[in-house]
């Protein structure tokens, strides 16, 4: 199904497009730590624990430049489920914006995006248990100062 949908919400569909590919340049360009206006997490910054996405900027960089492993060892969710789903975001406004036209989301599509915000949840807990794990669970040293390379 196909329906029109107000201007003011098309707009916010453009700004939304342009603001995620805006940000993606940006960081690409400069690493968020030589970045005056870069955000420090609260969560980490108030109570020492790591959110879902502690180390997603400084990832998004090595992404945009290429460095694939520094980013895993930043936030490998980010990898896995955060980018997926930013993607889906990107193409289901992108449409939106130039045509001003909305198609329903498929339910599987719904389906997909609650677990991986749930997924999304667990690793926040997760990545802060004093545990061993195959993967990093905390943004590591190696991804740091892999800004030099």
């Amino acid at each position: 199904m196909v329906a029109r949908v107000p201007t003011r919400r098309r707009l916010m569909a453009g700004v939304f497009v342009i603001g995620v590919l805006f940000l993606f340049v940006f960081l690409g360009i400069r690493h968020p730590d030589t970045v005056s206006v870069a955000p420090i997490c609260p969560i980490n910054a108030t109570t020492g624990l790591y959110c879902p996405g502690c180390g997603s900027g400084r990832a998004m960089h090595h992404i945009a430049n290429g460095r694939l492993e520094a980013a895993w060892n930043l936030n490998p969710m980010l990898l896995i489920i955060g980018l997926p789903l930013l993607a889906v975001a990107l193409f289901s406004e992108a449409p939106l914006a130039a045509s001003g036209q909305v198609r329903s989301a498929p339910a599987w599509l719904v389906r997909v995006a609650l677990v991986g915000a749930l997924v999304l949840l667990a690793w926040g807990v997760v990545r802060n248990l004093p545990i061993d794990s195959p993967i990093p669970l905390v943004p590591s040293e190696f991804a740091e100062s892999a800004t030099n390379g």
